[in-house]
């Protein structure tokens, strides 16, 4: 009788270990999502956000591998935000050597 009570508490004591370290880890995801939603609200156009943004996902998709399973739409939502901002910021520098290019033709 003592050896099944010890292997229960051992067990409880165990599992206990593991529920505290998952609790640790969807604390970790909750305040990724929230970083996520908050850098995805604004515009953006400027690329120390763009940088931000995608430093986050380097460093979320490093420590914590679940949240694109966890979290797929604003996941998803967030990298349409990073491509198409990038994409914004590359017309950006094509158009303004193209008018530069221009300027200098007209000179």
């Amino acid at each position: 009788m003592k050896e099944v009570a010890k292997d229960l508490v051992k067990e409880i004591h165990s599992k206990g270990k593991e529920l505290e370290e998952s609790k640790k880890i969807m604390q970790k995801e909750q305040n990724a999502y929230i970083e996520l939603d908050r850098l995805t609200r604004r515009d953006l156009s400027d690329i120390k956000e763009l940088n931000q943004l995608e430093k986050f996902y380097e460093k979320t998709n490093k420590e914590l591998p679940n949240f694109k399973e966890n979290y797929p739409k604003t996941y998803a939502k967030g990298l349409k935000m990073l491509e198409k901002g990038k994409n914004q910021v590359i017309n950006q520098t094509l158009g303004q050597t193209h008018f530069k290019e221009q300027a200098r033709t007209m000179i």
